[in-house]
């Protein structure tokens, strides 16, 4: 946006992607669980946890709830780490570290016929699969050129479907569709998906050359 709109500025916005970037590969990579983590510094309301962080103590005018401690790290799995790949590109879709993290994704909230949880715990309309998180994970797979791995969660996406073609917002392991239905957003995710040549965010890894500020 910066270098369409503010070409001045692109350089001091690139040096901050790629501080980002190292944070994300610094703080949450964990050699301990071979994936990278949901979170870090959690703030816990109970002082069951550790000392908060510095970030905590901001003395912000309009402050969220108290908290009074932290769990060092949420090591829970949870289908929103499939952004680290698509559609943010914070890390190489195709690198050892992501493709782990998506292994353990699929590993702890797949189901059976080849859909994808939201995340552990999950008990929001029964907890089954998402339409638009299965087809989020094969975006990430086609973003790591997996042509297969599109193709079964494409396949999925319209196993889920109506007989007049509407996507749920989720879906037992039989198909049958649960709560909302249509879910603008699960078909908004089907197009994306299956028309690349459609998509605001390019597949592939950016971040690539050093910044220049």
């Amino acid at each position: 946006m910066a270098e369409r709109h503010d070409p001045g500025r692109a350089g001091v916005w690139l040096d901050a992607a790629y501080r980002v970037r190292e944070g994300i590969e610094t703080h949450l990579w964990s050699v301990e669980h071979g994936r990278y983590l949901r979170s870090i510094a959690v703030a816990r309301r109970s002082g069951e946890g550790g000392p908060l962080p510095a970030s905590y103590l901001h003395g912000l005018r309009y402050p969220n709830r108290s908290v009074a401690s932290a769990a060092a790290i949420d090591e829970r799995l949870d289908a929103s780490m499939l952004g680290l790949a698509w559609p943010f590109g914070a890390v190489d879709p195709r690198g050892p570290r992501m493709r782990a993290t998506l292994e353990s994704l699929v590993a702890g909230l797949g189901t059976a016929p080849g859909g994808l949880r939201r995340h552990e715990g999950d008990t929001y309309g029964g907890g089954n699969e998402w339409v638009l998180t299965g087809l989020w994970h094969g975006l990430v797979r086609r973003q790591a050129g997996d042509d297969a791995g599109l193709q079964a969660a494409l396949g999925r996406a319209l196993e889920s479907a109506t007989p007049l073609g509407l996507l749920p917002e989720q879906v037992r392991e039989d198909g049958s569709p649960v709560w909302v239905l249509p879910l603008t957003w699960s078909h908004a995710m089907f197009v994306l998906a299956a028309r690349p040549e459609l998509a605001a965010i390019a597949d592939g890894p950016r971040l690539s050359t050093p910044a220049v500020v």
